[in-house]
């Protein structure tokens, strides 16, 4: 970092702080601080002129989940040594992550009311046009706003996900009225799948052909029928609901159904515990909680598999079961499924 004049000044004393021209730079990119008056803790102009996000993350972060953008903006604090008011008007254009492109924010907030923070927030570029605005209570942790997501791309989703998924194509849209506390959030809205494909990446598998919602009510999150296809075409539907008041406990009540879906096709390289080809059909209910699932119905492996599986020794409690389980007093064991067919009957199996 390099300092541009001798006229320069930043003071810090028991009267406050002052500054004055205060510029500094780096590979292109500089942060100014200039106080509006000589007087001590007079209001503070800061301003961020193509700042990059990478001179910060190169130092932490490793390069596939390194965020990446310039920053340009600028922000006003009073009240420096008393209850700090602030406005602040921030762009980031091309925010990344690793090498996918999110797009461009714009962040608006200020606190000019007393404990309140006022946001307004918008996703722009890359074909994205996403806007959430509201407020945010300190006092009372509580919050109101409006999330519109009139497009977002999954190309720009999967750079969240830190590599979780990839290949995306498709966007999502659709729009939200989220308000209450905290502890006691109201999320209420449809989240619409357009198109949408996805790979997951430990799995490899392609998932595709997903054109259906989710919806989010008082009650919690519900699911009609969302249908997601395989490679080629093959139909696993999630159908029921997940109770929640919190969106912390949850309860489950739905069913999954498949005939011959790929689940997963990978090879070793893409995880250690599990690789090769996974076609199953399913009548599966799930009930129960996070803390305590309860998985009733048929799981088939069918006869184009061939997938092996690395178990650590462990000792998993089911409460009953129709089959049979082989335990290998081994530090890892390698089982392998080749061209079989079976059907596994679950019966109240729970974790």
């Amino acid at each position: 970092w390099e300092g541009h004049r001798r006229t320069d000044l930043i003071r810090f004393g028991k009267d406050g702080l002052y500054a004055r021209n205060f510029d500094i730079s780096h590979d292109g990119g500089s942060i100014k601080l200039n106080s509006e008056s000589e007087t001590p803790n007079a209001p503070l102009n800061v301003e961020l002129e193509n700042f990059k996000i990478e001179t910060l993350t190169n130092m932490v972060q490793k390069e596939e989940s390194k965020f990446k953008g310039t920053i340009n903006g600028t922000a006003n604090v009073r009240n420096l040594t008393t209850t700090p008011v602030f406005t602040s008007d921030i762009d980031i254009t091309d925010f990344a992550v690793a090498k996918d492109t999110v797009g461009n924010i714009k962040i608006q907030v200020d606190n000019e009311v007393a404990n309140t923070f006022t946001a307004k927030v918008d996703i722009t570029g890359q074909g994205n046009q996403v806007n959430l605005d509201g407020t945010y209570n300190t006092e009372g942790s509580s919050f109101d706003m409006n999330l519109d997501i009139e497009k977002i791309n999954m190309t720009s989703i999967q750079a969240l996900t830190m590599g979780a998924i990839k290949d995306g194509e498709g966007y999502l849209s659709g729009a939200f009225k989220v308000n209450g506390t905290t502890t006691d959030p109201n999320v209420n809205g449809d989240l619409k799948f357009n198109n949408v494909g996805l790979r997951v990446t430990q799995l490899n598998s392609f998932f595709s052909g997903i054109n259906d919602n989710i919806s989010f009510t008082d009650a919690g999150i519900e699911m009609n029928n969302f249908k997601v296809e395989d490679e080629k075409n093959n139909l696993l539907i999630i159908d029921g609901s997940i109770a929640t008041t919190d969106y912390q406990k949850f309860g489950f009540d739905m069913n999954v159904t498949a005939e011959n879906f790929r689940a997963v096709n990978s090879k070793a390289t893409d995880n250690d515990f599990y690789y090769g080809d996974l076609y199953i059909d399913a009548d599966l209910n799930i009930k129960g909680t996070m803390e305590s699932p309860i998985v009733d119905g048929d799981l088939k492996i069918n006869e184009d598999t061939k997938f092996t599986v690395v178990l650590p020794q462990q000792d998993p409690s089911i409460a009953d079961r129709e089959g049979v389980v082989e335990f290998v007093d081994q530090r890892y064991a390698v089982r392998y499924v080749e061209r079989c067919r079976f059907v596994v009957r679950l019966r109240g199996f729970r974790r």
